[in-house]
């Protein structure tokens, strides 16, 4: 008789947990580039490199304005009525996306319905907080974008499809029911249960299926499927026009809204939702049946770009963000929501 392991795939891991052999390899790069903060050359554009602690509304905001969704920066001493009439004057309206100017893995991320929703969001007069419109197109991917510093030009590293978390009914169990039936999805039926405690509730007919969480992050049950199979000229092509002209910026990744692939291929029809620096992982490695050692060897030759970019900076006389500055910094990062 087989033996169930206690222990979750690694693809559910603690981030601290799966990126200790990462932290290893990038501390062996720092002593070879003789940098502790060499990443924070990778995209001098950005705070950190983009590692951490920068604004996401101010790089996305570097972007044309058709290519990215409406959207506000609500400061700390602005109140959730005042940012209301804000929205209103910019012709924003429900549903909206918010989540705070820096924070990541889709921590304090809200799908807002309604204006009671919007009042009750956690993070108003504790952090800067992002209010976008939410793009309701039925394909979400991540593209992984890498500029070649010896031309103008840059190539895609990886790509991933996001499948958000949808489910089928059988007629006789409520959304909740079905999710504890399931065995991958049966971890986030707390989570669900507080987010939209009436669709927890709710019994789908038999063979209806119900998108149940609209926000495509891992840790609201999406799974994130490899679609390195889907990079060709004409996507390289679209996303280097985006991407050529951003002047310091040269790792990331961007989250994008679009109706089909062939739409996007042919530049039309997508939106860019969030633009990532040297946080960035190559996403396609947690398809639910991938392998850690290729994990990590995607992750190891990621950072090995993010490196040899940086020893390219370096040598034009671009500075690195000063050590000392880096446990300041991260400290107020994590103190993001937990004041």
């Amino acid at each position: 008789m087989a033996v169930k392991s206690s222990i979750p795939k690694w693809e559910f891991w603690p981030a601290w947990l799966f990126y200790i052999p990462v932290y290893i390899y990038a501390s062996w790069l720092a002593l070879k580039a003789r940098n502790t903060t060499f990443f924070s050359l990778a995209n001098p554009i950005m705070k950190w490199g983009g590692l951490f602690a920068y604004s996401k509304f101010k790089i996305l905001d570097t972007l044309s304005g058709d290519r990215i969704p409406l959207q506000l920066l609500i400061t700390q001493k602005t109140s959730p009525g005042e940012a209301l009439l804000m929205l209103r004057k910019k012709g924003m309206t429900f549903p909206l996306i918010l989540k705070p100017d820096k924070g990541e893995r889709g921590k304090e991320v809200a799908f807002i319905e309604n204006e009671s929703a919007f009042f009750k969001y956690s993070l108003w007069g504790k952090a800067e907080v992002i209010v976008q419109e939410f793009i309701n197109w039925p394909l979400e991917i991540g593209v992984l974008w890498i500029r070649d510093m010896s031309g103008n030009n840059g190539f895609i590293s990886s790509l991933m499809e996001r499948s958000l978390l949808t489910i089928t009914g059988n007629g006789n169990d409520n959304v909740e029911n079905l999710l504890q039936k399931n065995p991958r999805y049966r971890r986030y039926t707390k989570k669900i249960k507080k987010l939209y405690p009436q669709k927890a509730a709710y019994i789908p007919k038999k063979g209806e299926q119900l998108l149940i969480e609209p926000i495509g992050n891992h840790s609201r049950g999406t799974i994130f499927l490899n679609a390195m199979d889907k990079i060709d000229v004409q996507l390289v092509d679209v996303i280097n026009q985006l991407l050529i002209p951003l002047s310091g910026f040269n790792y990331g990744r961007l989250d994008i809204r679009t109706k089909s692939w062939e739409e996007l291929k042919a530049g039309r029809n997508f939106k860019v939702l969030e633009i990532n620096g040297a946080n960035s992982e190559p996403a396609h490695i947690y398809n639910p049946n991938s392998s850690i050692l290729k994990a990590y060897k995607t992750l190891f030759q990621h950072w090995k770009y993010m490196y040899k970019i940086a020893v390219f900076n370096r040598k034009k006389g671009l500075e690195s963000e000063k050590f000392t500055e880096l446990f300041r910094g991260f400290r107020s990062y994590l103190s993001v929501g937990r004041s």
